[in-house]
């Protein structure tokens, strides 16, 4: 069980001392275009941007209505059928979320939801402020297809088991999730910022993307991938300070956090593939990365400093460096 300091990220990423690269620093410069007339609103919902009053209703029935209104052209069962996309927005301010968000919806068609995407203004002033119970998740990617989220805060206020976004597959939903973004949002005070469990409703989950995302203070995991059939998780352009483990798969009962009590679904011994490029590393408290027991990983052009260690890897895993 072979572990490697930050010295062998000077052989395939970069080592820093002193402070983050600039580009880290600020909101992101990437173009965003929106919003659009035909973009719901969340404050039409009801949602209370000043952080007084629960929003969680009112963000569900916009996502609600954003599957609605993405258009479905042809059947379930026609090969050739194609949706209209439908965007939310999120104006800034805080916003209080007391329960598990379900993207889509708990109400989507057994096709999953496809094409809908939610938008905050800001990163830096769209705050979605977790006031619910332990152990749960503020966001949940159920059977989704082809969405994004973007520009938004999950702040967990630091309550113990709270996950930012989860991502798994209901088997009832009767279909697997592929190419779904997650983009230029922040994930602090959480146990788990993104969150791909292995369930005992997990199927095949291929080509996610989390980009240009900011992770501060995770307990245990910035981005943790468990589903065997996890294909192609794309970590870029992410920026990872203070957090127990930066990327890991699957989840790594060495982790002084570990405790089955605290895991939404407890533990599994394998995971799939995530690629891990471009990606800034401050102050891991035990990896900036983990890969164990039959994984597979790509690392390229990161760049790790003020960690405890840059990399772990089983002998199992798979793994690929630049």
């Amino acid at each position: 069980m072979p572990t490697f300091s930050r010295i062998f990220a000077i052989c395939t990423s970069y080592s820093y001392v002193g402070g983050p690269p600039n580009f880290v620093n600020g909101v992101s410069d990437h173009e965003f275009n929106g919003p659009f007339n035909d973009w719901l609103n969340v404050l039409d919902y009801g949602a209370d941007p000043t952080g007084t009053i629960d929003s969680t209703a009112a963000f569900q029935n916009c996502i609600n209505d954003l599957w609605n209104s993405a258009v479905q052209f042809g059947s379930d069962a026609d090969p050739n059928t194609w949706y209209l996309p439908s965007c939310g927005y999120v104006p800034s301010g805080t916003y209080l979320i007391s329960n598990t968000l379900y993207w889509p919806s708990p109400i989507a068609t057994p096709s999953g939801g496809t094409l809908i995407n939610l938008y905050g203004q800001d990163p830096s002033t769209t705050v979605l402020k977790w006031v619910g119970p332990e152990n749960t998740a503020m966001f949940w990617f159920d059977s989704a297809n082809q969405t994004t989220i973007g520009r938004l805060t999950f702040d967990g206020q630091g309550i113990t088991g709270t996950i930012g976004a989860r991502l798994e597959r209901n088997v009832a939903m009767g279909t697997a999730q592929s190419y779904n973004t997650v983009t230029d949002c922040i994930f602090k005070d959480l146990a788990y910022g993104f969150y791909n469990t292995h369930g005992d409703n997990f199927g095949t989950d291929s080509e996610q993307t989390i980009i240009r995302c900011k992770f501060y203070r995770c307990s245990n995991y910035g981005v943790l991938v468990q589903g065997p059939q996890a294909f192609d998780y794309w970590v870029r352009q992410c920026y990872f300070e203070h957090c127990y483990i930066g990327v890991g798969l699957p989840l790594d009962p060495m982790c002084e956090n570990f405790n089955l009590h605290e895991e939404p679904d407890g533990y599994d011994s394998s995971s799939g593939y995530v690629s891990v490029y471009d990606c800034v590393f401050n102050s891991s408290k035990y990896f900036d990365i983990s890969a164990i027991r039959g994984s597979n990983i790509g690392i390229r052009r990161n760049i790790s400093f003020n960690s405890s260690r840059f990399l772990k890897v089983y002998p199992s895993t798979v793994i690929n460096v630049v």
